[in-house]
């Protein structure tokens, strides 16, 4: 099986709310198809856009493509959150997932993450139905034209990931790694391999379902036989016919070598080094049942998996954020909300001080040393 994964965050520069670390997991189904040289912008023309679209009033959307791009692009604090939601709640119809809470979206993407500290319970009693900007027929336009789309072109969605770091998990992990470049890297890097994981375990359960089921077609013996066959049998399948994956993720900062990361967190190889530029970092890490090759390049998201994953992290935390601005200003009615971004964050948090003594919140629950 052959697959491109994309990797983007958000969230990495402001103080308040989360990191939010997205990966976006595409099955490449036509043989013909290169897995290294495929633009799914191109191959996807009919569905996705990288440009804006027209919403429409009625049932429809006046345009059904999506919008996906850098989520900069897509979506502007205070200019509607329409185009993004559309883009990440559309793919995730196409995955046969239907959050109807901003709680359901992020158990979907990062089980267990948002019942991680105590500032997740604070706020997780927050209710804000979705979708919130956009309409439910016109979810269901999009992700119809995307499945027809994606299917003619001979891809697939395949999975949707979000990795969710707030506050005091950050600050752990950046007195641990010493820097947050390195809390972002090894989370990053960490997601895909949990993505790959997973991925790698599907086909299995898929080829073995086939095997049975052509057993059950030839013989009544051989479906058992394919069910009891030994596990090295197994392996050496996987090993003669390994999945190949195209990872691409946007770089971090000013890093240029990733091999020591890579080899830490795939440790059943050793990458090889393609490129080491302030351009681009490649990889390759190929081990007996997977070949991987990873792209860490300046502007990823010009590749479509990276644009999607980008979307997702930011609508994860906008999101987010939205449910722990509700919580201060039910406690404090004429509080502003705010992006967690520095200058602003200091205002923020300047005005929920007394707040924050009174229920006995310590700053590090909530500020991001970094």
């Amino acid at each position: 099986m052959r697959y491109i994964i994309g990797v983007d965050e958000a969230g990495y520069g402001p103080n308040l709310g989360p990191l939010v670390i997205a990966a976006t997991a595409w099955e490449i189904l036509d043989p013909q198809l290169g897995l290294h040289e495929l633009d799914l912008y191109a191959a996807l023309a009919k569905g996705v856009t990288t440009e804006s679209c027209r919403a429409g009033t009625g049932s429809r959307p006046a345009d059904a493509r999506l919008w996906i791009a850098d989520s900069k692009q897509v979506y502007q604090s205070g200019k509607g959150l329409d185009q993004l939601e559309r883009g990440v709640l559309s793919c995730l119809r196409c995955l046969d997932q239907h959050c109807e809470t901003w709680q359901e979206l992020c158990q979907v993407l990062a089980p267990g993450d948002l019942a991680k500290g105590d500032l997740a319970k604070w706020y997780g009693g927050y209710a804000c139905s979705l979708p919130a900007a956009t309409t439910s027929e016109h979810l269901e336009a999009s992700a119809d034209l995307l499945a027809n789309v994606t299917r003619d072109a001979g891809v697939r969605l395949k999975a949707i990931s979000c990795r969710i770091i707030f506050a005091e998990e950050f600050n752990q992990l950046v007195q641990q790694c010493g820097t947050k470049g390195v809390v972002l890297s090894e989370a990053s890097v960490n997601l895909v391999a949990g993505l790959i994981d997973q991925l790698t375990e599907a086909t299995t359960v898929d080829q073995e379902a086939e095997k049975t089921l052509v057993g059950q077609c030839h013989s009544g013996n051989a479906a058992m036989f394919a069910a009891n066959e030994p596990r090295n049998e197994k392996q050496a399948t996987s090993r003669n016919n390994p999945s190949k994956f195209a990872v691409y993720c946007d770089k971090h900062g000013g890093r240029n070598k990733y091999a020591a990361l890579l080899q830490n967190v795939f440790d059943d190889c050793f990458p090889r080094i393609l490129a080491e530029s302030g351009n681009l970092s490649a990889y390759d890490c190929v081990s007996r049942e997977q070949e991987i090759r990873f792209r860490f390049e300046v502007k990823g998201e010009r590749h479509l998996p990276v644009a999607l994953a980008s979307m997702n992290a930011k609508y994860v935390r906008e999101t987010v954020m939205r449910a722990f601005n509700a919580y201060w200003q039910e406690k404090i009615p004429a509080l502003k909300a705010t992006a967690g971004y520095p200058v602003d964050a200091k205002r923020f948090l300047a005005e929920i001080s007394t707040e924050m003594k009174l229920h006995g919140i310590a700053k590090d629950k909530i500020w991001r040393i970094r």
